[in-house]
């Protein structure tokens, strides 16, 4: 789901998620499922880590 719209995914499918954008993703329990995921961008760390002042 992006934004509340439900997608369905396939082998090969390829999501481009914007900023800001609320997702998620459901996996049917009885096929498995192998996500990749490639942030681009600011370093996660960056996004949560807050140096001691």
């Amino acid at each position: 789901m992006l934004n509340g719209e439900r997608f369905m995914a396939a082998s090969g499918s390829v999501f481009r998620i914007p900023v800001d954008t609320h997702h998620t993703i459901r996996a049917d329990l009885e096929r498995p499922v192998e996500l990749i995921e490639v942030r681009l961008g600011e370093s996660l760390v960056n996004a949560f880590y807050k140096p001691e002042s």
